[in-house]
């Protein structure tokens, strides 16, 4: 008797539904005027403003900034940020890639024509690249100038050694002790040599790739044919869907409304 009434609620719960849903689509059919209205509206508006809408172009370049070796970066990454974009307003974003030596940031520009974009990203990289340079051959100059002293100060001690052996192969026969004496200073030079040597090395390193680098533009600036604004692919689709969500609910809104007014006309008459 239980197993009956629970099928028999089922059945009454299935039919209700499916009642419901016929309604449902009765008003609709009903009020389908003002869905196709309201879907057209929003298609046509959307329409007409991607086609009337500025289109907005886009360049993007990625520059690897230069650093020296036990220096750092030739500009501070946080502060290079601020200043591009408080001297370039058609900036629209600045990324970091990568970190230690291989830190890189990536530029885009917004613009209204391809050309544009294009050329004023390649007026700030130009200009960040030459500005870089200048800073570079600055920092680097000292290290330079020290390596040089060294190698001149290495070759004055190898003329040394070379004057020392030919005193010293002319001594050791006649004057042994004074030879002895000799090749312990040649002994001393050999490792001041060494050293040096040691130490040039290092400085010499620490001016070519990749411990010290100059900031550069990696490969090219990248601007694409298309605009990325308006999207209008994405804008219409958009209205589309709202456009059909927004025509049934006025349908059934009306409906509603139109229920409302009839029940109260029948309750005042």
């Amino acid at each position: 008797m239980k197993n009956n009434n629970n099928q028999d609620n089922q059945s009454y719960h299935y039919e209700e539904v499916q009642i419901s849903a016929i309604e449902l689509w009765r008003i609709l059919m009903r009020r389908k005027l003002i869905v196709i209205t309201t879907f057209v509206v929003l298609m046509v508006g959307s329409i007409i403003y991607v086609q009337l809408a500025t289109p907005v172009y886009k360049s993007e370049a990625v520059l690897h900034v230069g650093q020296i070796d036990q220096v750092g970066q030739i500009e501070n990454v946080p502060m290079l940020e601020q200043r591009l974009m408080s001297e370039y307003p058609e900036i629209k974003s600045i990324v970091r890639l990568g970190g230690g030596r291989d830190l890189s940031i990536t530029l885009t520009v917004h613009s209204y024509s391809k050309n544009e974009a294009e050329q004023a990203l390649k007026h700030i990289v130009d200009k960040l690249v030459s500005e870089h340079n200048i800073a570079y051959k600055n920092a680097i100059t000292p290290l330079e100038q020290q390596y040089n002293s060294l190698r001149k100060l290495i070759s004055d001690f190898k003329n040394q050694v070379t004057q020392l052996n030919a005193q010293i192969e002319l001594l050791k026969h006649s004057q042994p002790a004074q030879a002895a004496i000799l090749m312990i200073e040649k002994g001393d030079i050999t490792r001041e040599i060494s050293e040096l040597e040691n130490n040039a090395t290092e400085i010499n390193l620490s001016l070519i790739e990749p411990k010290s680098t100059k900031t550069r533009l990696l490969g090219k600036i990248i601007s694409p044919k298309q605009p990325i604004k308006p999207n209008k692919k994405h804008i219409v689709v958009l209205a589309a869907v709202l456009g059909l969500m927004l025509g049934v609910f006025m349908a059934f809104f009306v409906e509603f409304i139109m229920k409302t007014a009839k029940v109260n006309g029948k309750t005042s008459e």
